[in-house]
């Protein structure tokens, strides 16, 4: 099995240097234009799905609550398939900015 694993390693190699000429090719024909401080991107160069924005992301809302806030945090997990919501209650004597910064920490340390 030795040739097995030889061979394997020798296409995923290719398939990577590839990949890295395509994406090399690419960024030459679609150079970025600055403005100011941003920068524009032809609109055919966007971020694939695999990596995009919305990938990893956690959508949090807020609902007043009688004696506080109710925080409720969504996100999508890929491998699983799944959607996660998680609630938090916030009561009115305590900072909503100060828990709403350790409601995001501990989620992203979670992740």
């Amino acid at each position: 099995m030795k040739w097995f694993d030889k061979w394997l390693v020798k296409k995923i190699k290719q398939a990577w240097n590839d990949s890295q000429r395509e994406t090399e090719d690419s960024d030459a024909k679609y150079a970025s234009t600055n403005i100011g401080l941003a920068t524009v991107r032809p609109r055919g160069r966007g971020i694939s799905s695999e990596e995009g924005l919305r990938s990893q992301s956690t959508n949090f809302a807020l609902y007043n609550a009688n004696g506080g806030t109710v925080v409720e945090l969504r996100s999508y997990n890929e491998t699983t398939d799944r959607n996660n919501t998680v609630l938090y209650v916030i009561a009115s004597d305590k900072d909503l900015g100060q828990e709403l910064g350790h409601i995001v920490t501990m989620e992203a340390l979670k992740r």
